[in-house]
C-alpha cells in the first residue's frame, strides 16, 4: 500500500502566475518496487519551470538498499515523480521540492548512474558559476562512506565526483542546481557524526521572504546491517525570525553519519543581464588589388584575433574582462551592387533600429565595417555570428527569466 501526501508553501505571484513555488512530498510504501505520482502546483507557471529535490526524511530496513527518483511531465500545472526500487524495503521518503521559472538557474540531473563515476555536464548559462548539490538516492548491500562533491566549474561545464570509500556504491542519483552569483549567499558544509542542532541567525537573509533555506545531503557513512533512519526539521523559530533545526534518527536505526550542505536560495533576482551596447561604427571603402579574390564576407574578431571566413554558425564567448568589442567586416564587392545593413542601437532603455544602405562602386573593391560595442553589466557574454552567401547576423543570447536572443547587426548583400 502506498500513502501520498502532499503539503505546501507560500508561492511567488507575478501577474497571476508563479515565478517560485515549493511543497513537501510524503511517500510511504511497503513492498512497491515502483510508485508514480503527480504534484499540483500552488498555481500556474508561464512556463514549464526547473524542479529541484531535496531530502527531509528517509527511512528503509536494515539489508541494503538499492533505488532511484525520476521527474516525469513537468508542466506550467505540476509534475510527476517516479521512485524505481531495484532491492530493499523503502518506509518512508519525504521529499521537498522548489521549482524556478527563471534561466538565471539550471537544474542538472543525474538520477540514475550505474556504476558511479567521475562526470562532467554542460551549462547552458555562462554566467552561472556557482553550483549545489542535491543527493537523493544510493544504493550498497555492504558498507559505503561516500561523499559527492563539485570538483570543478567553468563558463560552460561542471564536473561532480565521488570521493571516499565508494568500492560498495552501486548506484547513485543527484540533482545539481547552478545560479549566477546571486544565487546562493550562504552556504556552509556539515558533518554530523549523531543527532545535531543547528542554529540559523542570518537575519538579513531570513527577513522578507526572498529566499529559501534548503538543507542537502552530500552524501552517508552506512553499514547495511542497520536500519537506516535520518530527519531533517526544523525544530524551534524564535521571535526574531531566527531558528533551529535538526538532523536526527528514530531508533532502532541507527544514526548514520553524512555531509549535509545549508544555503540560502534566491527565490527571485535582481540581476539583469542586458546586451552589448553599439557605440559607433565606422564604414571606410577600399581599393586594394590583393583582396579582389577574397570570400564574399569576412569578419575580424579584434578581442580574440579570431578571422571567419567560411560561412556557418559560430558561438563567440567573451570573457568578462572584455569590456570593449571590436568586430570588423570586410564585403568583397566583386560580385554584389548592395548592401543593407541594420543597426540595433540601444539608449536609455529604448532600443532604435538604425537602416542603412550602402552602393558597391567602380572606384573601390570593398567595404569595411568597424563596429564597437561596450559591456552594459560586467559578465560573460555569449555571441552569434551566422554568415551565409549573402547574409551575415550578430547576435547575443541572454539568460534572464526567459532565454533571450538578441539581434545587435545584420546585413543582406544583392
Amino acid at each position: 500500500m502506498i500513502y501520498i501526501y502532499l503539503s505546501y508553501l507560500i508561492p511567488i505571484i507575478t501577474f497571476s502566475q508563479l515565478l517560485y513555488d515549493s511543497g513537501v512530498i510524503i511517500i510511504v510504501s511497503q513492498q512497491n518496487p515502483s510508485l508514480f505520482c503527480t504534484v499540483q502546483f500552488n498555481g500556474i507557471f508561464q512556463n514549464p519551470p526547473q524542479v529541484f529535490l531535496v531530502i527531509q526524511t528517509i527511512q528503509f530496513d536494515q539489508g541494503g538498499i538499492q533505488f532511484y527518483c525520476d521527474l516525469k511531465s513537468i508542466t506550467t500545472q505540476g509534475f510527476a515523480i517516479q521512485i524505481h526500487k531495484t532491492f530493499g524495503t523503502i518506509t518512508k521518503i519525504i521529499y521537498f521540492y522548489v521549482a524556478f521559472d527563471d534561466q538565471r538557474i539550471q537544474i542538472i540531473n543525474s538520477f540514475n548512474m550505474i556504476p558511479p563515476i567521475k562526470n562532467t555536464f554542460p551549462i547552458k548559462n555562462i554566467n552561472a558559476q556557482n553550483a549545489v548539490l542535491s543527493l537523493l538516492s544510493f544504493g550498497c548491500k555492504a558498507p559505503v562512506n561516500f561523499e559527492i562533491s563539485i570538483a570543478e566549474i567553468t563558463e560552460n561545464s561542471i564536473t561532480v565526483e565521488i570521493t571516499k570509500d565508494f568500492t560498495n556504491l552501486i548506484q547513485v542519483g543527484y540533482q545539481i542546481l547552478v545560479g549566477i552569483d546571486e544565487a546562493f549567499p550562504y552556504q556552509k558544509m556539515q558533518y554530523p557524526t549523531g543527532p545535531t542542532a543547528y542554529h540559523i541567525s542570518n537575519l538579513n537573509l531570513i527577513e522578507g521572504n526572498f529566499y529559501q533555506f534548503l538543507t542537502t545531503y552530500y552524501g552517508f557513512q552506512y553499514t547495511p546491517v542497520n536500519k537506516f533512519h535520518l530527519v531533517k526539521e526544523t525544530t524551534q523559530t524564535y521571535s526574531d525570525q531566527t531558528f533551529d533545526y535538526s538532523i536526527f534518527h528514530y531508533v532502532p536505526a541507527v544514526f548514520a553519519p553524512c555531509a549535509s550542505l545549508e544555503f540560502f536560495v534566491k527565490k527571485q533576482y535582481k540581476t539583469i543581464f542586458t546586451p552589448i551596447r553599439l557605440k559607433s561604427v565606422i564604414i571606410t571603402q577600399k581599393d586594394d588589388s590583393n583582396s579582389i579574390n577574397n570570400t564574399l564576407i569576412i569578419v575580424n574578431l579584434e578581442f580574440n584575433n579570431q578571422i571567419i571566413m567560411q560561412s556557418g554558425k559560430y558561438k563567440i564567448m567573451l570573457d568578462k574582462s572584455i569590456l570593449q568589442i571590436n568586430i570588423n567586416i570586410l564585403i568583397n564587392c566583386k560580385n554584389i551592387t548592395k548592401i543593407e545593413s541594420v543597426f540595433r542601437k540601444q539608449k536609455k532603455n529604448i532600443q532604435n533600429e538604425n537602416k542603412m544602405t550602402y552602393e558597391c562602386g567602380q572606384k573601390f573593391n570593398s567595404i569595411i565595417f568597424n563596429l564597437t560595442f561596450a559591456q552594459t553589466i560586467v559578465a560573460y557574454q555569449e555571441l552569434y555570428i551566422q554568415i551565409e552567401e549573402f547574409s551575415l547576423n550578430l547576435q547575443q543570447l541572454l539568460y534572464n527569466q526567459q532565454e533571450e536572443l538578441i539581434e545587435l547587426f545584420n546585413m543582406k548583400l544583392e
